[in-house]
């Protein structure tokens, strides 16, 4: 009923998967130290801190920028 490049297609998708989640898994850990660094940084150029929204609106740019990043260096690849 299916052929192989369905088989193929379906491994490949599982196996992609799995490492957008490692990555995630890799930069979770680090937030409290990460923000606390953007948070400081804010403050020694702007002469006051992010609030809890602002702070939580960098992170994400943060953290898709690593997928972002990883999407432009595959299709760097040749």
């Amino acid at each position: 009923m299916f052929h192989t490049t369905y088989y193929i297609s379906v491994f490949t998708v599982c196996l992609g998967a799995s490492t957008q989640f490692y990555s995630f898994g890799i930069i979770n850990p680090v937030q409290e130290l990460l923000t606390e660094w953007i948070n400081e940084t804010y403050i020694r150029r702007n002469g006051a801190g992010l609030d809890l929204t602002g702070m939580n609106i960098f992170w994400s740019f943060v953290v898709s920028s690593v997928a972002i990043g990883a999407i432009i260096g595959a299709l760097l690849v040749r």
